[in-house]
């Protein structure tokens, strides 16, 4: 099925290349070639396959020709024919009578009713159409009676076709393809001349009229004054006023409009396509919305001449229609067409007598020649075949006649010999009777073949051993039947050898029963001879070694598994015998001693092997010949020309048979690097043994249980426990006790899948020492898994001098902070009265003063604004209150904040590139402004006059980030890392000259967490810097969401730190 798909859809394709490649008449008028492909196709895929060949092939017409009716008509071709072909192989006879029946009259009728043509336009058509069908026919079944012969045999599956029907479509072809060539040649010869005599008749004419008008501008030729001329070169008589009615002269006014001197304008200023002449004559064809023909017939012949002593004018356009030069064109087309078609009578007819006069004598002499066995078997005399004027076909008759002669002098002696062999075979069948008996008393399965292969007999062993019964046997190969995988290439090379070559062979080889089950047969073959030495066959003998084979096998595995696991292990294995003292070493024990094969093994060894090893090893292997039975395990140094000194390991066991010692086996492995190991990790516990008690932490080492495994000597300072009062206690010894209680079913909680909160995590707990004092410490748990076992590692930290240094640092900020506040509120009020002018109209200078002055207090109000903030957050007294809000609105509240501060400088704030995205985030809205507003201070300060500040915010994996991006000095990379922690400054140029509290990034960073977010920055000094705030989106759409403007944002903005003047921070 998928074959003949694909011969479809091949055969498809080229019907619908034939009919692409037309090849042209004049204007439309072509002869296709897709039917010559849908016709082979009836032969090759079948009826229905051959109408979808058709049927695609032609629907090019459709398309080309804008009507389907030559493509219905192609389709129906197809089925008549291919119906018809059936009963005859003439496709050409069969095709003529569909054209001159049914094929010819229907295109005619469909082309007047239903495209509208003249009779005499179809009846050109019509004709056409029947000719290409014709020819395309002949072309068809030349190409079926050739084509079984240039298929592989193996896919040659096409009937054949009668030599009478070839010779005809031959002949045919050949004739009909040298008119065909010559009826299109005169054709194309006659199209190129009128378009010439056109294109000279209208230049003739514009060149008339444009002389007329230059004489008398006012003159109006007309066309009926060149319609003599006109018809001459059509060839046309009668009423010659019809034919000067195709003629049109016009002037092309300077506007560019068309003013008709004589008839109608017909194709300026319309819908359509212009081709243009290299002669200047230019074909102008409406637009494609009717079918190809009238398109033709309507289209407009012109040429458009320059004027120049006409002054009202800027062209001369002189139009012709093409309709009456398509009617000579079929005129002339028709009587060519007329003229083929004699032609192709007169060849139908002389082909067809001609390849009956040629083919008659061979039809006789296959019919004389149809009962030419019987005669011959029946030993007739009277066989007559027929004589021939053809020298060849003379020559075939009278080879049959003289083969049938001694073909029946052959059957005589063969009936003679036959007479004289019964007694021979009675003999024969008497010896075959006596090797059946004895063949059928053996065990070994026998079989007997003929000389190719065939089994003639097989004895009731074979039948057991195959399970095969002789029936099924007998005639087949026996190798074909057995023998279900082939034998290895040399087993194979053997026994072709011995049957090719009628040579005895003996192999070993896997045999199938017939049930599947395999087993190995020892197989002797040998060739039979009869009386005459002439080789009639084969006897081969099969024992059934299975059962040896699969000890070999289990013996070789074995073998294997052992080599593979010496190799793999490294492991030399070595014997001694002692009774000669000899000793033999596989080859890993070569390599392990780096002694060749061929050295004295004792020798070398001893040579080699440290003096106090070797007689270490010799009275050891003394011991065991002395107790005749044991082992003995023993290390020792040994010199390796490659690697050095080594040190191998080696276990010798006595073996005894019958009771007597007979030899020591013994196998070697390379210990070398393991001992190197050992001693490594024995350095490195050291190593971490004393660097684990000479650190200030304290590191705690507990089991499941929590119970403590190991501890390290800053422990016992910390804690003021000895290490031994330690190990084995529960780790709770060293907690307060309201932790202590929930120690043990927290650890319980956490190995069943609970969550942990001190695991992988650092954080601050209180311990108590051996005296009970209480104590903060920062810990730090690590889970190990060991193996086998789990352990949590802990790392402890006395913290109790840093907590009193925070205390005293937080103790004076808000001292600090409470009393610089108040008198700040006094100085900027005083300063803000003074710059109202209460005081009196300050002077420029005054001015100055003033406004310095209160930018200042201003600052330290900030200042003393973020140290409070600081406060609050240590003391968890800062309140964070998170609502949805759209991140992009709080962006562009950021930026519009700080505009006035940007604009001082003469820096711009952009927004973008892209338009921000919509984004809602869980957040305290004041407080994303104040994160964004230390971002945009610090950028502005450390960017120069001129610069343009970046604002951007983009979506990444349900998170929104928004980025601040300045182009100012950039930050060290060893720096970056002090910028978010408290007080903290750069200690550069830039940076003393915009000095800050060091607090606004280490505030934007402890906001960021706790509203469940994050900042950083990413620089490269001297390229900039990108400060950057990352928060999650949540998705909610059916709360309402805050506006970028809402009722008390004004109480975070005494809050924001902006740090106009500030230093980065």
């Amino acid at each position: 099925m998928h074959a003949k798909l694909g011969a479809i859809l091949i055969l498809s394709m080229l019907a619908l290349a034939g009919t692409y490649f037309k090849i042209t008449m004049f204007g439309t008028i072509a002869f296709v070639f897709g039917t010559v492909v849908a016709l082979v196709a009836v032969r090759l895929v079948g009826l229905g396959g051959a109408l979808i060949v058709a049927l695609v092939g032609a629907s090019y017409t459709w398309v080309a020709w804008g009507h389907p009716y030559a493509m219905l008509i192609s389709v129906l071709e197809v089925l008549v024919v291919g119906y018809f072909a059936r009963r005859s192989d003439n496709l050409a006879l069969i095709d003529v009578a569909f054209w001159v029946v049914l094929g010819a009259p229907l295109a005619f009728v469909t082309y007047v009713t239903a495209l509208e043509l003249s009779w005499a336009s179809s009846a050109f058509v019509a004709l056409k159409l029947s000719v290409n069908g014709v020819f395309n026919a002949v072309f068809a079944g030349l190409v079926l009676g050739v084509l079984p012969g240039l298929l592989p045999s193996t896919i040659r599956r096409l009937p054949k076709m009668s030599y009478d029907a070839l010779l005809f479509h031959t002949l045919a072809f050949v004739a009909l393809i040298a008119t065909l060539a010559l009826t299109i040649a005169d054709s194309r010869d006659d199209q190129r001349s009128r378009l010439q005599d056109v294109s000279t008749f209208l230049w003739f004419v514009g060149n008339d009229v444009l002389q007329s008008l230059s004489k008398d501008p006012e003159a109006h030729p007309t066309a009926e004054r060149y319609s003599g001329r006109l018809a001459s070169m059509l060839g046309a008589a009668g009423d010659r006023s019809g034919i000067a009615g195709s003629l049109t002269i016009a002037k092309v006014a300077t506007d560019g409009s068309i003013v008709p001197l004589s008839g109608e304008a017909r194709s300026f200023g319309k819908t359509g396509s212009v081709i243009v002449r290299p002669d200047g004559l230019a074909i102008w064809s409406p637009a494609r919305d009717r079918h190809e023909i009238l398109r033709t017939r309507e289209s407009v012949y012109f040429v458009s001449l320059p004027v120049g002593a006409v002054s009202d004018m800027a062209a001369l356009r002189v139009e012709l229609r093409a309709a009456p030069v398509v009617d000579a064109l079929e005129a002339s087309g028709r009587w060519n067409l007329l003229m083929l078609t004699g032609a192709m009578v007169f060849v139908f007819i002389a082909s067809r007598l001609l390849s009956l006069q040629l083919s008659t004598p061979l039809r006789r002499l296959s019919e004389a020649t149809g009962n030419l066995p019987s005669l011959i078997r029946s030993g007739s005399h009277g066989i007559d075949l027929p004589e021939s004027a053809v020298l060849e076909i003379d020559q075939v008759s009278a080879s049959f006649r003289d083969m049938t002669g001694e073909l029946r002098q052959m059957f005589i002696e063969r009936d003679e010999l036959n007479r004289t062999l019964e007694a021979r075979v009675l003999e024969r069948t008497r010896q075959l009777d006596l090797m059946s008996q004895v063949a059928r008393q053996t065990t070994n399965g026998v079989v007997v073949t003929d000389p190719e292969g065939r089994a003639t007999w097989v004895n009731e062993a074979f039948e057991r051993m195959t399970g095969f019964a002789a029936s099924e046997m007998i005639g087949q190969v026996p190798g074909h039947l057995l023998q279900r995988m082939a034998p290895p290439d040399e087993i194979m090379q053997v026994m072709q050898d011995g049957l090719a070559n009628r040579k005895s062979f003996h192999v070993e080889i896997l045999n199938h029963t017939k049930g599947g089950k395999p087993y190995w047969i020892d197989l002797q073959c040998n060739p039979m001879e009869d009386a005459e030495g002439r080789h009639i066959g084969f006897i081969a003998i099969q024992n059934d070694v299975t059962e040896r084979m699969a000890m070999q096998r289990s013996l070789q595995q074995s073998l294997e598994r052992l080599q593979l696991s010496t190799e793999v292990a490294e492991l030399g294995v070595w014997s001694l015998d002692p009774e000669t003292s000899r000793i033999d070493w596989n080859e890993q024990n070569h390599r392990l001693a780096g002694i060749s094969p061929g050295q004295d093994i004792r020798q070398e060894w001893i040579a080699r092997t440290h003096p106090e090893d070797a007689a270490f090893i010799d009275a050891k292997i003394r011991e065991l010949i002395v107790r005749q039975s044991g082992d003995a395990s023993f290390e020792f140094r040994l010199n390796h020309p490659e690697k050095g000194e080594r040190t191998l390991s080696s276990i010798a066991r006595a073996i005894q048979e019958n009771g007597r010692l007979v030899r020591i086996t013994g196998v070697t492995w390379d210990v070398t690097d393991e001992r190197l190991a050992a001693d490594l990790l024995k350095r490195s516990l050291q190593h971490n043994e004393a660097i684990l008690n000479n650190v200030d932490d304290a590191i705690i080492t507990i089991d499941t249980r929590g119970l403590i495994a190991s501890c390290n000597r800053a422990t016992e300072l910390i804690f003021g426990y000895k290490t031994e009062e330690m190990l084995g206690k529960s780790i709770s010894m060293v907690m307060p006790s309201h932790h202590a209680a929930q120690h043990d079913r927290y650890i319980g909680l956490y190995q069943r899948g609970g969550t942990s909160r001190v695991v992988g995590q650092v954080g601050q707990f209180e311990a108590v020492r051996a005296n009970g004092e209480i104590f903060p410490v920062e810990l730090a748990v690590t889970e190990i898994d060991a193996g086998d076992g789990r352990f949590f590692m802990g790392i402890l930290r006395d913290i109790t001098e840093r907590k009193k240094i925070e205390k005293m640092q937080s103790e004076f900020l808000a001292t600090v902070n409470h009393e610089l506040r108040t008198p700040l509120t006094s100085i900027k009020g005083t300063l803000s009265l003074l710059r109202s002018g209460v005081a009196g109209q300050l002077n420029e200078s005054g001015e100055r003063i003033v406004a310095a002055a209160l930018r200042n207090a201003e600052q330290l109000g900030r200042m003393v604004e973020e140290m409070l903030d600081l406060e609050r957050m240590q003391q968890g007294k800062l309140e964070i209150l998170c609502t949805a809000e759209r991140a992009d609105h709080l962006v562009v509240q950021a930026v519009e904040m700080n505009r006035v501060l940007a604009g001082d400088r003469k820096i711009r704030i952009a927004i973008g590139p892209e338009p921000l995205p919509e984004a809602i985030v869980s957040v305290d809205g004041p407080r994303v402004i104040q994160i964004l507003t230390n971002f945009l201070s610090n950028a502005i300060k450390f960017s120069h006059q001129g610069d343009t500040i970046d604002v951007r915010m983009v979506l990444r994996n349900g998170l929104v980030r928004i980025s601040v991006i300045d182009h100012g000095p950039g930050i060290p990379r060893d720096k970056q890392s002090l910028l978010f922690q408290k007080f903290a400054q750069l200690d550069t140029s830039d940076a003393r000259l915009h000095r800050g509290a060091g607090l606004g990034l280490a505030i934007s960073r402890e906001l960021a967490l706790r509203m469940g977010g994050r900042v950083g920055l990413q620089s490269d000094e001297g390229e900039g810097s990108e400060f950057w705030a990352e928060f999650p989106c949540i998705d909610l759409p059916s709360q309402p969401v805050s506006s970028p403007v809402r009722a008390g944002m004004q109480r975070p903005l005494e809050m924001m730190s902006d740090e106009r003047q500030a230093g980065r921070d």
